[in-house]
């Protein structure tokens, strides 16, 4: 019986960051590799239709209306939303620390696509990407003599306004911290968590995840560890359970071969290639 699912885990990175127009690696070890993916499958909006919702505050400014609408249509239809993004997208291990930190993605609003790039805009749209909707939180100038937009805890409290059930996992009792723009930067540079204290009150911690000391995300570092926890099992149980397994299942070429499926990385499953025989071993 051959099974290696910590090799499987790695193919299967190898695969989805092709996929995603990434390569791995091979300088880097699989855990490198791995926080790469999800980076970078986190920062792109996966191909769905998803309903675009305004919050009350939404001002979008006539400069940028046309391309508001273009990339309105982009996501109601599902399309790719990559070319709106910001070019540093083109970096598997470049960590977007307000995405990291907060969970928002900002989108530019020019009106051409150049060499696969909507024109960059001064004016971004900050959105709350989640599965089947886009939350338009605000636009906002970035760039030179806008740093402190990053860290401008309006988006969380208009998140908190009119979305508040989106964040509410991320409500803490702890009390609030009061800091200005430039200690939220410098904090943020310093990959430390700070949270956000909304005007009535109610404290959110990183509703995006946080981020690690290395600058890396916190949700990606957790599932990832998830990841490892499973296959550790999986492997346990296998060796536990060879005899049975052996007697349940028969290869034509008389050896079991054992492969991770990753088509749902909640519930990792275990196929017997040869035969196609999927044994569901977790608890």
């Amino acid at each position: 019986m051959k099974f290696d699912f910590k090799n499987d885990w790695k193919e299967h990175v190898r695969h989805e960051l092709l996929s995603l127009g990434f390569k791995y690696n091979d300088n880097k070890n699989v855990t490198e590799n791995s926080i790469n993916f999800f980076n970078v499958n986190r920062r792109l909006p996966k191909k769905a239709p998803r309903k675009a919702v305004f919050s009350k505050e939404f001002c979008c400014p006539i400069e940028n209306k046309n391309g508001l609408n273009a990339l309105v249509k982009k996501i109601e239809k599902g399309e790719c939303l990559t070319p709106n993004l910001s070019k540093t997208i083109s970096k598997a291990d470049y960590n977007d620390a307000t995405l990291d930190d907060w969970g928002i993605h900002h989108f530019h609003l020019g009106n051409k696509e150049i060499n696969g790039v909507i024109e960059r805009t001064k004016n971004v749209a900050f959105v709350l990407v989640l599965f089947d909707c886009a939350l338009f939180i605000q636009i906002l100038a970035h760039g030179k003599g806008h740093s402190d937009v990053w860290v401008n805890t309006s988006l969380v409290e208009i998140i908190h306004t009119n979305w508040p059930e989106s964040i509410s996992h991320m409500k803490t009792d702890l009390s609030g911290t009061s800091l200005t723009s430039t200690e939220r930067t410098t904090l943020r540079k310093k990959n430390a968590n700070v949270d956000i204290e909304v005007s009535d009150g109610t404290v959110y911690f990183a509703p995006g995840g946080g981020r690690m000391s290395n600058g890396a995300s916190m949700s990606d570092f957790m599932n990832l560890q998830r990841i490892y926890r499973d296959l550790d099992y999986l492997e346990a149980v296998v060796n536990q359970e060879s005899d049975q397994i052996k007697q349940k299942i028969t290869a034509s070429n008389g050896t079991l071969d054992l492969r991770v499926d990753f088509s749902n990385t909640q519930k990792l499953r275990v196929i017997e290639v040869n035969s196609k025989t999927m044994l569901d071993l977790q608890k």
